[in-house]
C-alpha cells in the first residue's frame, strides 16, 4: 500500500441502519476495524453462525492460489460468515460473484461483470475480488466469503485496474455501498442452505465478462489458449481451442482479447 493513508468513512451504526431488519438480526452487531491484516482471518475463529466483519483498511488480505490480495487507500474488505447445515453448495464464488455485480447495478454503479472464477470487472479492468474458505466442524460447513472493492483510489499493480469512482465518474455514500454489498453476500449465502438456487449457467451467462474472448488458462505450469465459451452448471470454464473444447474447475486465466 502506498500512498497516505484515506480510509473510507465507514461506520457501523449507518451500515447496520442501511440493512434489512431481517439482515441486521441475523448477523448480529456490525463491527467495523480500523485496521486488519485479513477479516476471513477474524471470522474463522468466530463460534457464530452469521456474522459480518469490515475493515478500513486490510494489510495481508488473500486471492486465489496463496497470491496478495493489494488495495489502496479508500478499498472496502468485509469477510461474512455462514455455517451451512450440510455441505456448502458448489461454485459458491460464483454465486456470490453473481449477487455482487447484480447489486451494483441495481445501485446503479455502471454494468460490472465477472471474470471466472472471482474477479470483478469493469470491462476489461479489475475493481474487486472474491474468496471463499470453507471448513467442516460439528456437522456443519463454515464457509467465510471475503470481500474487496477498490471503491475509490486504484493500486499500482502490473494488470490493468479499476475503482468504482474511477469506473462510474461518481462516489457512491460507503455505509451505503458496503450495506448494499453485504446484503447482498449474506442473502445469497442464506437461500442457498438446502442447495443452489438452479442451473449456474444461466445465472451467470448475462454477467459473464469473457465470453467469446481469447484467453490463456495456466494449469500446473501448462498454458492453453482459445477462446471462452462460458461455464458449465457445474461451474467450470469452457475453453474452445486448437485439440476441442475443454473444461476447467481450477485454473490461473488471463484475457488476451475481446
Amino acid at each position: 500500500m502506498t500512498g497516505s493513508p484515506a480510509p473510507l468513512s465507514l461506520d457501523a451504526g449507518r451500515i447496520a441502519e442501511a440493512l434489512p431488519e431481517a439482515v441486521r438480526a441475523r448477523l448480529g452487531k456490525i463491527e467495523v476495524v480500523d485496521e486488519v491484516a485479513s477479516t476471513n482471518d477474524i471470522l474463522h475463529d468466530d463460534n457464530a453462525r452469521d456474522r459480518v466483519q469490515v475493515a478500513r483498511r486490510q494489510t495481508g488480505g488473500r486471492g486465489r492460489q496463496g497470491r496478495n490480495w493489494e488495495t489502496a487507500d479508500g478499498a472496502l474488505c468485509f469477510s461474512v460468515l455462514h455455517a451451512f447445515p450440510a455441505q456448502a453448495p458448489a461454485a459458491l464464488a460464483l454465486w456470490v460473484g453473481i449477487a455482487l455485480v447484480k447489486r451494483l447495478r441495481e445501485m446503479g454503479l455502471g454494468q460490472p461483470c465477472l471474470n471466472w472464477p472471482n474477479d470483478l470487472m469493469y470491462g476489461s479492468e479489475k475493481f474487486g475480488g472474491v474468496l471463499t474458505e470453507c471448513r467442516a466442524r460439528s456437522g456443519q460447513t463454515r464457509c467465510v466469503v471475503g470481500v474487496g472493492i477498490n471503491a475509490e483510489d486504484v493500486p499500482k499493480l502490473d494488470r490493468p485496474v479499476t475503482s468504482i469512482a474511477r469506473a462510474c465518474g461518481q462516489r457512491p455514500d460507503p455505509n451505503y455501498l458496503a450495506a448494499g454489498l453485504i446484503e447482498a453476500v449474506y442473502t445469497c449465502l442464506a437461500r442457498m442452505d438446502g442447495g443452489a438456487p438452479g442451473e449456474l449457467k444461466a445465472y451467470f451467462d448475462p454477467y459473464d465478462g469473457l465470453k467469446g474472448s481469447e484467453v490463456r488458462v495456466t494449469v500446473s505450469n501448462v498454458t492453453y489458449t482459445g477462446r471462452a465459451l462460458g461455464v458449465d452448471d457445474r461451474g467450470c470454464l469452457q475453453v474452445e481451442g486448437a485439440e476441442g473444447v475443454r473444461r476447467f474447475d481450477s485454473a490461473d486465466v488471463r484475457l488476451l482479447r475481446r
